[in-house]
């Protein structure tokens, strides 16, 4: 089975129509209630977390969302929907909202993961592809600005290791304006690595997001070559994985297959865990250039996930716990320039909710 949604790029959505479902369907709504509730609180995510985070508000519509929602679920077996009825939880279903409800978020966040990478091919193909051939440099291009020789050279060196474009690559992007260039250059990458799956450049995309979502692929921007990139690299491995945060995940796909992974998902409760990040975090400040004692809390982020091999989740739970402590070695700041979907700041909740995107040592 293959994803061929491209609104859904959050397993938060996921969460929404679970949560949706076991609350109506004691109250015996139908599946047009259902589907309209399910659409409202998912527009209402996405756009608090766009406000939460001082980020664009979603585009688009949200009106058919819910269905897509309710499909997937049942899909991975979550949900079920009997003919001319309402949707109800399976039993999966109301196993995971047992979970949410007792913040038992670690577990949850396996039986999902579990069941994405069991469900859909399209999905597991692009997480192995990352798995197997390792990171993925996708150039960021201005739009309306045109390639330089110079800058096909960076894009074969990064993007394919080689010394130059290949020759009919570079003729078909050859005065192409930087997004259209972007895009078939995106193509090429996936007619290289996946070959069989077929898949478009915005799908492909939506999929990296959903992967981020569940905390099994990291997308961070990176310069190299006097370009911006986006690299994108699994936080997870086949076998012998290096730290005792990493959990073995085993996903069941339609033909009885069985799919094993080990999955990095550290605790942020953990002393250790929260030692390791502060540790990580010292030498990162050494790598980058500080403006009046701050370093860039974004910068700081990648290079210590790209470290440890973290979910960038885990990375800002940890430090929220380093930072809520007496002794914390840590100040955060705000500086309102330079945020994006890319460059998030870390939202710290509490009675105050803040955002930070600087960190220096303490003094």
């Amino acid at each position: 089975m293959r994803i061929s949604s491209f609104n859904i790029n959050d397993v938060g959505y996921h969460y929404i129509g679970l949560r949706v479902l076991a609350g109506l369907t004691a109250e015996g709504a139908s599946r047009k209630e259902q589907l309209q509730v399910i659409s409202r609180n998912a527009y209402k995510y996405a756009t608090d977390k766009a406000l939460r985070l001082m980020l664009p508000e979603p585009k688009g519509t949200f009106d058919a969302i819910g269905e897509k929602i309710c499909q997937e679920l049942v899909q991975m077996k979550f949900a079920k929907l009997s003919r001319g009825g309402p949707y109800e939880l399976a039993p999966n279903g109301l196993r995971a909202v047992q979970l949410l409800s007792e913040r038992r978020y670690r577990e949850l966040r396996r039986a999902m993961v579990s069941a994405h990478l069991g469900t859909y091919d399209n999905l597991r193909a692009v997480f192995e592809r990352h798995l197997d051939l390792g990171p993925l440099w996708r150039p960021i291009l201005e739009a309306g600005t045109p390639l330089t020789n110079a800058d096909l050279d960076s894009i074969a060196s990064v993007s394919f290791s080689s010394d130059e474009m290949p020759v009919q690559l570079g003729s078909e992007i050859a005065g192409l304006p930087g997004k259209k260039a972007e895009d078939v250059i995106v193509a090429a990458m996936l007619a290289r690595d996946l070959p069989s799956d077929r898949m478009g450049v915005a799908l492909f995309r939506v999929l990296c997001d959903r992967l981020n979502s569940l905390r099994i692929l990291n997308i961070r921007r990176a310069s190299a070559k006097h370009l911006e990139f986006l690299e994108s690299y699994a936080v997870a491995c086949r076998s012998n994985p290096g730290d005792k945060w990493y959990t073995e995940l085993v996903a069941n796909g339609p033909e009885g297959e069985l799919f094993r992974y080990f999955i990095s998902d550290p605790d942020p409760e953990s002393k250790s865990v929260q030692q390791r990040i502060a540790d990580s975090i010292r030498i990162a400040f050494k790598t980058l250039e500080s403006e009046a004692g701050y370093y860039d809390l974004p910068d700081v982020r990648d290079l210590v996930c790209e470290e440890l091999r973290i979910p960038e989740a885990s990375f800002d739970e940890g430090l929220i716990r380093v930072l809520d402590s007496s002794t914390s070695p840590f100040t955060v700041a705000l500086r309102y320039e330079r945020i994006s979907a890319r460059r998030k700041p870390l939202f710290r909740p509490g009675e105050s909710s803040q955002l930070f995107n600087l960190i220096r040592g303490s003094q």
